[in-house]
């Protein structure tokens, strides 16, 4: 009956969290790898420095989550 289904719930509650733990790590990490490989040429020859490289990556990561994003409004 219903009482089983709230035991299951209850007992197997890790499952979802432990995946959006690994789900979040896995999203920095790869997140995290693509800065480097889109500016490091530019670092490497001397174009830029390390300071603006950040700069300019925070200034369009920024831009991505609030221009790139797609929202359904309910109608």
């Amino acid at each position: 009956g219903v009482g089983g289904m709230e035991q299951w719930v209850s007992e197997y509650r890790w499952i979802p969290i432990a995946g959006g733990v690994v789900a979040f790590g896995l999203a920095c990490a790869a997140g995290a790898n693509d800065v480097p490989v889109s500016f490091g040429t530019s670092i490497g020859s001397g174009a830029i420095r390390m300071r603006q490289a950040v700069l300019v990556a925070c200034i369009v990561e920024i831009m991505g989550v609030v221009f790139g994003t797609h929202h359904e409004h309910a109608r």
